[in-house]
């Protein structure tokens, strides 16, 4: 197996999340991320942000505050909460390429970066201030937030609460891929074709088609995900469609450097604490020293 074949048989997100250093570590099977879940009642699809223009989302945000006194268009855990996960595609849909790199290179203090984090700073004024997973649930539930930032996990308290909801793309989340992977083992005792095969045809569009219409799982296999059928089960289809754009989760052991310093730099835009320039300044000094010392 090559770059080609991954190409050819798997998403975006599945094809870059088994690649490290230039070497294929194994097969990506199903994805796993964030969208934005609207209430149908009080978002209309004209009311949806464009997922690659956040100055719409603002522009939505401020209109919808203005329309709707005491109610928000929007509530995201990791605005509020120093949440690395939930802001992902905020970063990341502003144009930076993943939070560090295969070499170590951290990328908060970029041009890009500072766009996020301005952006985040002016967003500030049209959310609500503290946030949780249980926070922004309830607002979504009991109709004080037009949205919800978040993943399929959370579709049962959804539907639990009887909301005619919507999954729509915003930005570029962090993909969890959940991938097959050769051991040692396998090589050592002469069944390493054998166990390759076996993720071969696990990761194929058929295995995976009879696969996801049962489960509802979201496919790295991109015709699996394209297939009508597929298409056609509302929550697959709907957060496919986000994390098709998105970045998967590093694979590099340099990204246990960024978690802590993104949600901190985060939270401290988003209280005030620090201006964007010194919170994104203080956040990539300390995940290069803390990759300074892994390395």
């Amino acid at each position: 197996m090559d770059k080609a074949y991954l190409e050819a048989n798997f998403t975006p997100p599945g094809v870059a999340s088994v690649i490290w250093n230039d070497q294929i570590w194994g097969l990506p099977e199903t994805m796993e991320g964030i969208a934005l879940v609207y209430n149908k009642d009080l978002i209309a699809e004209d009311d949806l942000p464009d997922p690659d223009d956040f100055a719409d989302l603002m522009a939505k945000a401020a209109a919808f505050r203005q329309a709707n006194p005491g109610l928000y268009y929007l509530c995201n855990q990791g605005l509020g909460n120093a949440d690395a996960y939930h802001v992902a595609p905020i970063y990341f849909g502003h144009g930076m390429p993943g939070y560090v790199d295969d070499a170590g290179t951290v990328y908060l203090n970029t041009e890009e970066g500072l766009a996020a984090a301005n952006w985040i700073s002016e967003f500030s004024a049209y959310a609500p201030a503290e946030t949780s997973h249980e926070i922004c649930q309830a607002m979504l539930t009991e109709g004080q937030a037009g949205m919800w930032w978040t993943g399929p996990w959370a579709i049962t308290s959804i539907e639990g609460a009887g909301i005619d909801y919507g999954i729509a793309p915003m930005g570029k989340p962090f993909v969890g891929i959940k991938t097959w992977m050769l051991t040692k083992n396998g090589l050592d005792r002469g069944n390493a074709e054998a166990a390759v095969e076996v993720m071969k045809w696990w990761t194929s569009t058929d295995t995976m088609l009879a696969r996801v219409l049962q489960t509802k799982e979201i496919p790295a296999n991109a015709a699996a995900l394209a297939d009508p059928e597929v298409q056609a089960m509302y929550t697959v289809g709907g957060f496919g469609a986000s994390l098709e754009r998105g970045i998967p989760m590093a694979n590099t052991p340099f990204m246990d450097a960024l978690w802590g310093p993104v949600g901190d730099a985060t939270t401290a835009i988003w209280t005030g604490a620090q201006t964007p320039d010194d919170a994104m300044e203080t956040a990539a000094m300390a995940a290069e020293e803390s990759i300074a010392d892994m390395q």
